[in-house]
């Protein structure tokens, strides 16, 4: 059996749908194609722009700085073993001693 894949023209997309599910395909460069599923965006729209970004990434790029600071926090705890007494504050602690405690967990 032959297993032939369509490639895309750069700065193109291709658009499945399902009642209201949409997986959208984009080639951004001629080896780097991004793939996105999506239940928000019934519609994709494209911006008049060289690279035609298609709306849903743009929403994605501005949405995954969350995503991405919360990473970087795990992957700093990752090597150090956390207890529950170490997020459960004493009744000496505020605020400001809860986040200090924190960052010194994360510099160990």
């Amino acid at each position: 059996m032959c297993n032939t894949q369509e490639v895309l023209e750069p700065y193109s997309s291709k658009v499945l749908k399902h009642d209201n599910i949409t997986l959208m395909e984009y080639q951004e460069e001629k080896n780097k194609n991004i793939l996105l599923l999506s239940i928000f965006h019934p519609t994709l729209e494209a911006e008049c722009n060289e690279k035609n970004t298609p709306k849903v990434i743009k929403f994605y790029n501005s949405t995954e700085y969350g995503a991405d600071v919360l990473e970087q926090i795990l992957m700093s705890c990752s090597s150090k073993t956390a207890t529950l007494s170490d997020f459960t504050p004493s009744k000496d602690d505020g605020p400001i001693a809860l986040s200090k405690k924190l960052k010194a967990m994360s510099n160990q």
